[in-house]
């Protein structure tokens, strides 16, 4: 699924967090099925065909900038603590079986765009490894990492039970997904390469489109008696 940049769906005002609990709902009812978490599973992540490294410099207009280079050093380590807390979840026993896949569909996707992004930076080589983004986690940004979870929180759903941690780690992917649109939007305002930004467009679509997914499970569990 291609998006195009000046797409509403896509636009937020610069310099303001997207509230991401009314944003996913504008997309609820397309990704939202009933006994299915997300239908982006299928299509949302898949869809992230990443061209050679390489060609990521092709052109002149394609060298990355400070920005892009920032967003994807920034996302990195912020897929691993999603992939981390899939893991833990998916450790555990009595996990409900929709929450379990939704685990299972988060860390395959997230560990596959790592691998993708780490093989950006080495084709980036010097330019990617100089200077830019010294300051990570929040290069630019002061405090941490949007999204970002502290030790406490993720030492939490690891000694969760089964039933508990499906809550918790749903309570806490969904702020953590907030946090990854956030710096998408970002990326999309002042980044240029092309595939860095197609990066961020397809965090804001396919996030969104999982939050709205999360919370509607997280309400069926809460319901539950």
């Amino acid at each position: 699924m291609s998006l195009d940049l000046d797409e509403p769906a896509l636009t937020a005002p610069v310099g303001r967090r997207l509230p991401g609990r009314l944003a996913g709902l504008c997309v609820a009812a397309a990704l939202v099925v009933p006994g299915v978490w997300v239908a982006t599973a299928g299509s949302g992540h898949d869809a992230h065909v990443a061209p050679a490294p390489g060609a990521a410099t092709a052109q002149a207009g394609d060298v990355p900038t400070a920005a892009d280079i920032c967003f994807v050093r920034m996302m990195i380590p912020h897929h691993e603590q999603a992939v981390a807390m899939s893991d833990l979840l998916l450790a555990k026993s009595g996990v409900w079986e929709r929450g379990r896949r939704y685990a299972e569909f988060v860390r395959a996707a997230q560990a596959r765009e790592v691998e993708m992004m780490r093989r950006w930076l080495d084709a980036w080589g010097s330019v990617a490894h100089g200077g830019h983004g010294a300051g990570t986690p929040g290069c630019g940004h002061t405090g941490p990492m949007p999204g970002m979870l502290p030790a406490g929180r993720i030492e939490a759903l690891r000694v969760a039970d089964g039933p508990a941690a499906q809550l918790l780690y749903l309570r806490l992917m969904i702020p953590h997904h907030e946090g990854a649109v956030e710096m998408a939007y970002d990326e999309i305002a002042a980044g240029s390469n092309v595939y860095a930004v197609s990066v961020a467009k397809h965090v804001v679509q396919d996030q969104l489109g999982e939050v709205a997914a999360m919370e509607s499970m997280l309400a069926e569990l809460s319901a539950a008696p």
